[in-house]
């Protein structure tokens, strides 16, 4: 009887400066370090063990980026506006055609469309 090693799992290693260069790229202000980890093939958490542990060596735990001061002032943005907005007017000569089929039976209706609101509930009245 035989018996098989098991092959487990290998770990990559990494040298200081390698470390010590992402971890800098990730303090650059509006850099993702899930973004750098993956350009570099490896996972984001172990990218984020070795930031907190770079921040715990140099006294720097607990504390975050610096805020990144914005000056802006608030302004109106005037928008040019047109100077009549259509109105949408429905001709008379336009209908609504409803064709309803019942018991081999059909039945055409041609409503004006001004009179929508009445013919919607005249089709309820129908379909009850």
């Amino acid at each position: 009887m035989s018996v098989k090693a098991q092959r487990g799992r290998t770990r990559r290693t990494y040298s200081a400066s390698f470390k010590a260069e992402l971890v800098e790229r990730c303090r650059q202000i509006g850099i993702s370090s899930a973004a750098v980890a993956v350009s570099h093939g490896m996972n984001p958490n172990v990218l984020r063990r070795w930031i907190k542990e770079s921040a715990e060596s140099t006294g720097l735990a607990g504390t975050e980026r610096p805020p990144v001061k914005i000056q802006c002032s608030p302004a109106f943005v005037e928008l040019a506006m047109p100077e009549r907005i259509a109105q949408h007017t429905v001709p008379s000569d336009d209908r609504i055609h409803i064709e309803l089929q019942r018991n081999g039976t059909t039945v055409s209706v041609a409503w004006p469309l001004s009179q929508i609101a009445q013919s919607a509930a005249w089709l309820r009245e129908v379909l009850q």
